[in-house]
């Protein structure tokens, strides 16, 4: 169990450096998009930390309002020459809800026929 907790790491850092780029005078959204490649027990407690870690996350004076972290699954099934999945996790920090950016995907297209939810369930 402690190996699988030590490859589910957080965003932190990353959103901690995405938000120092950020203006101090205009509302702002930080992506973060990520290969999701441990396995899913892995990334069923990646998702944990992350919600967890960017509900208390205090971006010190930037106007943040909203994560999205983005699930990357790349795929070679016997069938096509390639496959992608892609799943979104969004955190309001500041911002409003319904989240702003429906369908909010960082790759792939609303016409790809993406799904809600975490690439783990079926």
């Amino acid at each position: 169990m402690a190996a699988i907790d030590a490859k589910a790491r957080d965003v932190l850092k990353r959103l901690a450096d995405a938000t120092d780029q950020l203006p101090t005078d205009v509302p702002g959204i930080v992506h973060i998009g990520f290969e999701a490649v441990d396995g899913d027990d892995v990334e069923r407690i990646r998702y944990g930390k992350i919600l967890a870690g960017t509900g208390k996350f205090d971006p010190e004076g930037k106007p943040l309002e909203d994560v999205y972290c983005h699930y990357l699954v790349p795929g070679s099934p016997p069938m096509e020459a390639w496959a992608f999945d892609e799943t979104v996790q969004w955190q309001c920090i500041s911002g409003s809800s319904p989240r702003p950016l429906l369908p909010g995907f960082l790759v792939l297209p609303h016409e790809a026929g993406s799904r809600w939810g975490t690439h783990w369930e079926p």
